[in-house]
C-alpha cells in the first residue's frame, strides 16, 4: 500500500460468494489504492468485508522495504448468508418485542386462572341417593331419662318485673310518690295550673313507661332516686329541654338519657348519698319558669346556675326549703 506520493499501481481485491447461496452473483473486481475496508453486499441486509493484505519479500529486498516494492497479496474470500426478516425485525425492535411477549404471557396466565375458577364442581364417585316418598323415622327414638337440675316453673298471670311486682302496681306506686312531690292541679280552672298539670302528667308518663334505665328503679327501695329523676325530668319538660344546648362531650349524657341521673350533663351528686347537690345549666338556651318541685325535691342543693338563659316568672316559695342554696 502506498501513500499519496507512491506510484504503486492500483491493486485488486476479489470478493467471492459460494455458489448455491441465495442472492448469488458472479464475483466482482473491486479496486482500491488504500489498505481499507471494502464494503460489498449482494444481499442488501448483510455486508461482506474484505481487507487488503500486503506481504513483502524480505529475503529479496534485504529485509527492507524498497521504494518501489510490488505487493504480494492474497485473495480475501467472504461467505455471507441473508438475515431473515423476522430476525431483523426482532433485532431492531427488541424492546417492543419484549413488552408484547410479557403481555402475551400475562394474558395467557390470567386466562388460565379464570378458566380454573369456572370449573364446575367435581363429581363424586358415589351416585346421589333417590328421594324417598316417606320421611325416615327412627325405629327407636332417643328419650333422655335423666331429670334436669332445675324444675320447670309454672306460668304466672302477669309479667315478671325486677321489682317483683306487676307493672300496674309499679306505676301506681310511682304515681303516689309523684303526688306527694307535686300538688294535684287537675281540677284547677286556671290556665297556668292546667299547663303545669299537663307537664306533671307528661313527666310521670316518661318515668313509668318510657324511661329505659336498667335495672328499673323500684318504689319503696329507690324512692329518693325516683324523686330525683322525676324532679329533673319535670324541669326538662317545663323549660324546653328539647332545645337545650350541649357540648360535644356531653351529647351522650343529655337529660333523660338511660343512665344514672347523677351523670346527666350539668348535674352533680354527692358521691356518698347519690343525692343531687348542684345543677349547673348556664347558657344552654333554657326557657320558661322554674318548677316549684325543684326546691322541694332537692333539699341538699347547694348551687343552681341558670345564668345566660331566658328564665321567666318568679321564684317559688319552696326555695325556702333549701337553706344551703347559692345562686
Amino acid at each position: 500500500s502506498g501513500g499519496d506520493d507512491d506510484d504503486t499501481p492500483p491493486q485488486s481485491v476479489e470478493v467471492q460468494l459460494d455458489r448455491g447461496e441465495a442472492g448469488y452473483e458472479p464475483p466482482q473486481q473491486v479496486e482500491s489504492t488504500e489498505s481499507e475496508m471494502i464494503n460489498y453486499s449482494p444481499y442488501g441486509d448483510v455486508i461482506a468485508t474484505a481487507k487488503l493484505v500486503e506481504d513483502y519479500n524480505d529475503e529479496e529486498d534485504g529485509g527492507g522495504k524498497p521504494a518501489e516494492a510490488e505487493a504480494e497479496f492474497a485473495m480475501a474470500v467472504a461467505t455471507a448468508k441473508p438475515v431473515p426478516k423476522l430476525v431483523r425485525f426482532i433485532q431492531d425492535h427488541c424492546v417492543l418485542v419484549t413488552v408484547v411477549g410479557l403481555i402475551l404471557v400475562g394474558g395467557i396466565a390470567g386466562l388460565a386462572a379464570y378458566l380454573a375458577t369456572r370449573r364446575g364442581p367435581v363429581p363424586t364417585s358415589s351416585p346421589t341417593l333417590p328421594i324417598t316418598a316417606l320421611p325416615t323415622v327412627s325405629a327407636s327414638p332417643s328419650v333422655s331419662m335423666v331429670p334436669s337440675g332445675t324444675p320447670t316453673l309454672p306460668p304466672t298471670n302477669f309479667p315478671t318485673e325486677t321489682c317483683n311486682m306487676p307493672t300496674e302496681q309499679r306505676i301506681a306506686d310511682i304515681t303516689s310518690l309523684a303526688s306527694i312531690i307535686s300538688v294535684d292541679l287537675k281540677s284547677s280552672e286556671n290556665d297556668t295550673d292546667i299547663h303545669t298539670a299537663l307537664l306533671q302528667e307528661q313527666t310521670l308518663s316518661w318515668l313509668t313507661e318510657v324511661d329505659s334505665f336498667f335495672p328499673p328503679l323500684c318504689p319503696g327501695r329507690d324512692d329518693s332516686r325516683l324523686a330525683q329523676r322525676y324532679g329533673l325530668a319535670l324541669m326538662y319538660f317545663a323549660m324546653g329541654g328539647s332545645g337545650w344546648r350541649y357540648s360535644p362531650p356531653e351529647r351522650s349524657r343529655k337529660f333523660l338519657s338511660a343512665i344514672n341521673e347523677c351523670d346527666w350533663a350539668g348535674v352533680d351528686c354527692n358521691s356518698d348519698t347519690t343525692t343531687v347537690t348542684r345543677i349547673l345549666l348556664g347558657a344552654r338556651n333554657i326557657r320558661g319558669t322554674i318548677p316549684a318541685e325543684i326546691f322541694s325535691v332537692f333539699g341538699d342543693l347547694v348551687e343552681l346556675n341558670l345564668a345566660d338563659n331566658r328564665i321567666e316568672g318568679t321564684l317559688p316559695d319552696s326555695i325556702a326549703e333549701v337553706p344551703n342554696l347559692e345562686f
